[in-house]
């Protein structure tokens, strides 16, 4: 009887909130909420010295356009996602594809970016995302340091989500510093095992974001797919 009681009154305890993922929420939700989005992004990948330079356009109606280039001394990489809410096409250095766009393609790429990145969005885009982004899940958050990234004052964010089958072989650490006045994201670090990249190594992938544009009209040439290469 003893025992009832104790776990009764835990159970009508208030609930610990989780500042972290508070935090993390709300930037997610942004990114979801805004009518158009777009920003710059620039980064690199390790131990590679990959150098990366993208950018990234979500407009209404599952429009959806992602750049991205890629340069080492080894290697260039570089690839376009481009979605107009009824074909897709993803081109990657010198192949590339169309589809039909899934019907939530757009809310599928900002979620991945939100949770992930740039490079990442590039990866799911290759998959059929939309099947298994409720999998992809992101927890464990936990609050890192606070710091400045350029002249904004921002606070870290560390989960992991859990690694797609289709895509990495390990669930990604993820360390994410996020503006603490416009909760959008201003720096993120992923670091996994298995990736495209180094397979069986780990890789790490830092990306500073800059530029955000929210709720302004983008061209609609962004989005048209008969203005890309065949």
């Amino acid at each position: 009887m003893r025992a009832f009681i104790v776990l009764a009154a835990a159970l009508f305890l208030p609930q610990e909130k989780n500042e972290a993922e508070e935090l993390f929420r709300k930037m997610e939700e942004k990114l979801l909420q805004a009518k158009t989005l777009q920003c710059k992004v620039e980064g690199v990948v390790e131990p590679i010295k990959l150098k990366l330079a993208g950018a990234l356009w979500f407009g209404e109606d599952n429009h959806v356009r992602l750049e991205l280039d890629g340069r080492s001394e080894e290697a260039t990489r570089s690839g376009t996602v481009i979605s107009d809410g009824q074909g897709m096409r993803i081109a990657a250095s010198d192949t590339a594809r169309s589809m039909a766009a899934p019907d939530n393609i757009g809310r599928a790429m900002r979620l991945w970016f939100a949770r992930a990145g740039l490079l990442s969005s590039f990866d799911a885009a290759g998959a059929p995302v939309t099947e298994f982004i409720d999998e992809f899940a992101a927890s464990g958050f936990k609050l890192g340091a606070k710091e400045k990234v350029g002249d904004r004052e921002a606070q870290a964010v560390e989960f992991v989500i859990k690694a797609s089958p289709r895509t990495l072989r390990e669930d990604p650490a993820v360390i994410v510093w996020i503006d603490l006045k416009t909760h959008l994201p201003l720096k993120r670090t992923v670091t996994t095992k298995g990736s495209s990249f180094n397979m069986g190594e780990t890789t790490v992938v830092r990306e500073i974001y800059s530029d955000f544009k929210l709720d302004v009209k983008i061209d609609p040439a962004k989005f048209e797919l008969s203005k890309e290469k065949k």
